[in-house]
């Protein structure tokens, strides 16, 4: 409570008692409290947040100053303007942005350098608002300030070690490249010296093989993203080079592709590279005998449910023999067809088309 005591006069001017009232302040004590710790917690924060905040007229000129570091105390500032109190390096870059804030009344966040003369320049964050009236219009300008000199030499240094990091994953990539090139040219050259035909397929599919993993080292040499490869371009042009060399037929067999775009890590980008590579394979081998036309058609598409994807490999030939399960469990292609299958996460299931031909159908999700 607040009480309040006067003394009383009469007509003469002689004290003849005194009036006393009482008012109830709690609530507003209890509202002043609260006032006091807004401003206890406000000014703690912004002591360990290290943020400097003023405030400066149209001229320029700062009008109120508050700086947890205590660099400028605040009488030193106030009625002072950039060009008293930094270096000359710095204020003209700084002036004309908070010119611009006072002319086009928008606010501007923007990194700047700036230091005390004599100091070294430093890097800060700075916030400038336009300063308005109750009327709305700019009587100056609001500010705020965070160096991060230290946050951007940890990020140069970080930068440096990502540039480092990425230059040597690609030189791993291009020398794996050229080591898989390599040992595809001693294949071949085997390849021509021997006369028995059995071994000269054996060395002609190992040549396959290794060219597709040699395609995708070269895809992550190129790319700008060593970690992942967008799949659909990188089965179009291991498809497309894959049935170049394997195609006897002189044209009389196409390759029709339809790929989406899907970004996949390196291991089931190898999985499905070689997969495709087999059933390329399987397919030319065994579907189109001399003298039958067609096409091979590869398709990458998403399912219904996200990160679910199909990969489909079919052909338009002779369709599956009567005993195909039979062969199936003789067929090293196959064999290793399958188990590249599970490698993606998938199942490979072998259905006949229907009209002719025969689909090898993967659905996988995405990694």
């Amino acid at each position: 409570m607040r009480w309040e005591v006067k003394p009383w006069r009469d007509d003469s001017g002689n004290i003849g008692g005194v009036v006393m009232w009482t008012e109830d302040i709690t609530t507003r004590k209890q509202a002043e409290d609260i006032v006091q710790r807004s401003e206890r917690r406000f000014k703690s924060a912004l002591n360990n947040s290290q943020v400097t905040l003023w405030e400066q007229d149209l001229g320029l000129r700062y009008t109120w100053f508050y700086n947890p570091k205590l660099r400028y105390e605040k009488d030193a500032v106030i009625g002072k303007t950039d060009a008293d109190l930094l270096d000359p390096a710095c204020v003209k870059e700084l002036e004309a942005l908070k010119r611009r804030v006072i002319e086009t009344r928008q606010a501007v966040r923007q990194e700047v350098v700036a230091a005390a003369p004599g100091e070294k320049l430093e890097f800060f964050d700075l916030w400038v608002e336009p300063l308005l009236n109750d009327s709305g219009q700019v009587i100056g300008i609001a500010c705020a300030s965070a160096e991060i000199s230290e946050l951007k030499r940890v990020e140069e240094t970080l930068r440096l070690l990502v540039s480092e990091k990425e230059s040597l994953i690609k030189e791993v990539h291009h020398r794996v490249k050229n080591n898989l090139q390599v040992i595809t040219s001693l294949l071949r050259l085997e390849s021509h010296r021997s006369t028995v035909e059995d071994t000269k397929v054996v060395l002609g599919d190992m040549q396959a093989r290794i060219r597709t993993m040699a395609l995708l080292h070269e895809s992550l040499y190129r790319s700008g993203t060593l970690a992942s490869i967008d799949l659909g371009s990188y089965l179009r042009q291991l498809s497309t080079q894959a049935f170049k060399t394997q195609s006897t037929h002189s044209g009389a067999v196409q390759l029709q592709l339809d790929l989406g775009s899907v970004r996949v890590g390196m291991d089931q980008a190898v999985s499905c590279g070689l997969l495709v590579n087999e059933l390329i394979t399987n397919c030319l081998k065994h579907g189109f005998p001399e003298g039958v036309t067609g096409q091979v058609s590869i398709d990458l598409h998403p399912l219904e449910t996200a990160q679910h994807w199909y990969l489909r490999v079919s052909d338009s030939g002779i369709g599956l023999p009567v005993n195909f399960e039979d062969e199936r469990k003789c067929s090293l292609g196959l064999q290793l067809a399958g188990d590249l299958a599970k490698q993606i996460g998938g199942e490979m299931r072998i259905t006949p088309n229907p009209e002719k031909g025969v689909s090898f159908t993967v659905n996988f999700q995405v990694i």
